[in-house]
C-alpha cells in the first residue's frame, strides 16, 4: 500500500500533465482560429478577401484626390482620371 505522500505526489504529477496537454490543445485551437479569421487575411493581403484590382483603384483614387487637393490637376483632369479608374 502506498503512503499518502506518494499518492498525493502522483495525483499532482498527473494533474500537471493534464493541464499541460489542455494548454497545448487550447493553443493549437486558438492558433487555428486566428489563421482562419477574415480580419487576419485582409490585414495581411490574402486575395480571397480583397481583390488586388480594388486595392489598386483605391490607392490610385487617393493619389488623384491628393493631387487635386494640392492644385496639381484641374477639376476636368480629376473627373477624367476618376472616370477611367472607375471603369
Amino acid at each position: 500500500m502506498k503512503k499518502t505522500y506518494d499518492l498525493i505526489r502522483d495525483t499532482i504529477t498527473l494533474q500537471r500533465f493534464s493541464l499541460g496537454v489542455a494548454a497545448l490543445f487550447l493553443l493549437v485551437l486558438l492558433s487555428a482560429c486566428g489563421w482562419h479569421n477574415p480580419y487576419y487575411h485582409h490585414k495581411y493581403g490574402n486575395q480571397g478577401y480583397s481583390s488586388e484590382k480594388g486595392q489598386d483603384n483605391d490607392s490610385a483614387l487617393k493619389i488623384i484626390r491628393e493631387r487635386y487637393a494640392r492644385g496639381e490637376i484641374s477639376a476636368d483632369e480629376f473627373g477624367r482620371m476618376r472616370s477611367e479608374l472607375e471603369k
